[in-house]
């Protein structure tokens, strides 16, 4: 169980992370990942035409049908670490490196045909489809091989939220502000560890529009193109992945600081705001029905709410259906409340109502 937030990321990251990394962690306890909360449950007959048709996703991918741009620090992680627990991760990875596809000084990523791939089905057949399962991801054991050296991608990743869209809003800032990290960071040492190299900075993400045929056809990169991004480091990618991870260890705080000294200026006080939004909510001072929400009656008790995520339904009383209706922008919370005592004689907790706005079944007016 994590402690602090910083317990989600690698150990590299320890000495270098500021203190909102540091802050209580939050456990996401829906996001079951040794038990899927998105797989089908247990004695449910669909077949799985059916159930992707629901939504569910299959046991033996879940959401590991992505593949992430792990960056070059990290990949030497793992190469360099000696305990047999990560022995089939690095076979993985070397095996990957050996293909010569996705492999750049910056980073061990999908190829452009994976890439173009994950953009045009991620709607429909993530966590479905084997087409998209991660070369990392081991099976029987359907888990992570490589998961201590894992990215920001799959560090922030969560299917649903205790949180609701407050929660998805934190992990995905975090998530964008580790993307850059995870950027500059692999870049300067890919340029210290050999300052030779004249290739521009490498963006983790990057949208394929077309593809080379070798890309195409699923072979390596022709020998003059590959050459030409690793210089005399090519056929030696491993021992540079251990030379950029080296220069990490090497890194002191304020090195770090010098390199991201514009995101922790900018986007830090961004974080620290979104984390008390989720750990101290309050109650918006008017609420309205989100105008998409949909509802589906289960039974005469029940009714399932879809609104922020289709990943993160939620079955409620049928009452609240009618409930949520009283609310409108011509009054308060606080007024409609009071109306609602003084009529009915319906009293509502406000913690309760503060779920229902995380969960966007209500929304603050535009």
């Amino acid at each position: 169980m994590s402690e602090v937030v910083l317990d989600m990321l690698p150990e590299i990251y320890r000495q270098w992370l500021p203190e909102v990394f540091w802050r209580p962690a939050i456990p996401e306890r829906k996001a079951t990942c040794d038990s899927c909360a998105m797989c089908l449950p247990e004695g449910a007959q669909l077949s799985k035409e059916q159930a992707d048709r629901q939504g569910f996703f299959q046991p033996d991918l879940k959401c590991c049908t992505f593949q992430p741009s792990i960056p070059n620090y990290l990949i030497g992680g793992l190469l360099s670490d000696e305990r047999p627990l990560f022995a089939e991760g690095q076979r993985r990875v070397k095996d990957y490196i050996a293909l010569r596809i996705g492999v750049h000084p910056q980073w061990v990523r999908p190829s452009n045909k994976q890439l173009l791939l994950l953009q045009a089905s991620q709607q429909s057949s993530f966590g479905r489809s084997s087409q998209l399962l991660c070369p990392f991801f081991q099976t029987p054991q359907n888990n992570c091989s490589i998961w201590k050296f894992r990215d920001s991608d799959c560090s922030f990743f969560f299917c649903k939220h205790e949180a609701g869209e407050d929660g998805r809003t934190l992990w995905k800032r975090m998530q964008t502000w580790m993307w850059t990290l995870e950027t500059k960071l692999s870049y300067h040492l890919a340029k210290s560890v050999c300052p030779s190299f004249s290739w521009a900075l490498e963006g983790k993400k990057k949208k394929v529009t077309r593809l080379a045929i070798h890309v195409l056809e699923e072979r390596p990169m022709p020998d003059d193109e590959y050459s030409k991004i690793w210089g005399e480091w090519a056929g030696k990618e491993e021992a540079f992945y251990r030379a950029c991870y080296d220069a990490a260890c090497a890194l002191t705080k304020q090195d770090f600081d010098n390199i991201m000294q514009e995101e922790l200026d900018e986007t830090l006080p961004q974080l620290a705001h979104l984390y008390n939004k989720v750990t101290s909510p309050t109650l918006p001072q008017f609420l309205i029905p989100h105008p998409e929400l949909t509802i589906q009656q289960m039974n005469d008790e029940l009714s399932l709410f879809v609104a922020y995520s289709r990943y993160d339904p939620v079955l409620l009383p049928k009452e609240v259906e009618d409930l949520i209706q009283a609310f409108s922008a011509e009054e308060t919370v606080q007024e409609t409340l009071q109306r609602l005592y003084d009529e009915q004689e319906i009293e509502v907790e406000e913690a309760f109502l503060i779920g229902l706005h995380q969960l966007r079944i209500l929304i603050e007016p535009t």
